[in-house]
């Protein structure tokens, strides 16, 4: 099979990668400051422990873990799939040089983007914000549980694509297979996908334990796709 053009992409990977944590980053910043901050203010024990029977930093907790858990792996799957491997004896075509596969992938993070924008307007809406009664928490936790399953089902389309897309390019070319990681993030999507739109809702049933199921939950998940993707550059 021939080889595609060698292309040095690993200063539009810097780029892509530094433009979608800034905005991330910013996102979260103006989220931050939407919610209320007076419990911290008067710093004490009292007020400390009032922030864990507020379900909006339950529900900003899941989202960081979030879209943490989509920065790191989408760190991982750029370098990994374009950018030079720093091990010994690396052949030097064994990362991709597509420009079109590259577009794809920056076109699903301004997705992931627009995406992470219109999630944490749901903590952010006037008619969110404040104390809450079940009938509104249950609203919110409708609207945020409905926009997060968006977002991981664009991250599952996201890994199905790029199979296909690498399994089609790399039978013309011998070195645009990244190989099949991106199976892991298939699994962890949907099960992500699951327990989002049903197992919370049907599990936990007040507003507030569904906000910390979602807290808790989502940091879970990222911690153990974070250690899957810590390996990933050494197992594929």
């Amino acid at each position: 099979m021939p080889e595609s053009r060698r292309l040095d992409l690993e200063p539009a990977v810097k780029v892509i990668l530094s433009t979608f944590a800034v905005f991330v980053g910013f996102t979260l910043t103006e989220t931050v400051k939407s919610l209320s901050t007076q419990s911290l203010v008067d710093w004490n024990w009292q007020s400390v422990a009032s922030l864990f029977e507020d379900p909006h930093w339950w529900l900003l907790v899941a989202l960081v873990a979030l879209l943490l858990r989509f920065i790191v792996g989408s760190s991982v799957h750029l370098n990994h799939t374009y950018v030079k491997s720093l091990k010994e004896n690396a052949p030097a075509n064994e990362k991709s040089s597509s420009v079109a596969m590259l577009f794809k992938d920056l076109a699903f993070l301004i997705i992931f983007g627009i995406l992470a924008v219109f999630i944490s307007r749901a903590l952010t809406d006037p008619k969110a914000l404040g104390q809450l009664t079940e009938s509104n928490l249950q609203s919110l936790l409708s609207t945020f549980e409905f926009r997060c399953a968006v977002f991981l089902s664009v991250g599952l389309v996201w890994s199905a694509i790029d199979i296909v897309c690498r399994l089609i390019w790399g039978a013309i070319f011998d070195n645009e297979w990244a190989g099949w990681h991106g199976r892991i993030w298939i699994i962890f999507d949907v099960l992500q996908l699951i327990y989002t739109v049903w197992i919370v809702p049907y599990f936990w049933m007040t507003g507030l334990a569904q906000a910390e199921a979602l807290g808790i939950g989502y940091v879970v998940f990222l911690f153990i796709d974070l250690q899957l993707m810590i390996q990933i550059p050494s197992r594929w």
